[in-house]
């Protein structure tokens, strides 16, 4: 359940991995709850398996170590 709040949403998400909400409507995260909570245990895995690769593939911050590390030594 995530917000659409910033440009990741668009960026990254789809409702393969997430349920996406408006971050200015109640009733839209209370439907994104219902629809959760309906979900076929299948379709759960499947989301949540695509959660998975997109977090590791994006957002895993091994990834991007090095940058970290220069930014850090930088900035000590």
């Amino acid at each position: 359940l995530c917000t659409d709040v910033g440009d990741y949403t668009k960026k990254y998400l789809t409702d393969e991995c997430a349920f996406i909400v408006d971050a200015e409507c109640i009733s839209s995260s209370v439907d994104a709850i219902g629809r959760a909570i309906r979900l076929p245990q299948s379709e759960f895995f499947h989301m949540r398996r695509k959660a998975r690769e997109l977090a590791e593939k994006k957002f895993y911050y091994k990834h991007f170590q090095k940058e970290i590390s220069n930014f850090l030594e930088q900035n000590n």
